[in-house]
């Protein structure tokens, strides 16, 4: 890939979270066939909310009135991402009740609800949402820390 081209992605990712603290997750095979949490590219002209509540209504059939934010980072080349790619990502998180029908569209396979301790413990979670959990603060798991993430760049 040429030092000049530009190839940066801004992505959201959306937690979408019930009073127990589970989160639901799916699996995408764009990204090694791990877990991961809605979300996607921000369109010209569009908000990073506008696209997070956008991406999580494409991908899970989820309407979400609010969100809240919870913080952003970056990361270069993403070993788990099937092509290289320069990510910028906003999380929010969606607040529900319960667990919600949903009804997941092309990009999962297959999905299921774990507690960020469980998410952790598991070894088939991608990276970028990975980044994101071991940010949450350990002692109150309804904020989320100041994400500071050094960029991670594979060279091949």
């Amino acid at each position: 890939m040429s030092k000049n081209k530009r190839d940066i992605s801004v992505i959201t990712g959306i937690f979408i979270q019930n009073e127990k603290c589970e989160i639901w997750f799916g699996r995408m095979p764009k990204w090694s066939d791990k877990l991961a949490i809605p979300g996607g590219h921000l369109d010209r002209g569009e908000t990073l909310e506008e696209g997070a509540k956008r991406e999580l209504l494409e991908e899970t059939g989820l309407k979400a009135d609010s969100l809240e934010y919870l913080g952003h980072f970056e990361t270069i080349d993403p070993v788990d991402f099937t092509t290289p790619k320069h990510f910028i990502a906003y999380n929010y998180r969606y607040h529900v009740t319960g667990r919600p029908e949903v009804t997941y569209n092309e990009e999962f396979s297959e999905d299921m609800w774990l507690t960020k301790e469980q998410a952790l413990a598991r070894d088939d979670i991608n990276s970028l949402t990975r980044t994101t959990l071991e940010a949450l603060d350990s002692d109150d798991d309804t904020n989320l820390k100041e994400i500071e993430v050094e960029v991670e760049v594979n060279v091949d």
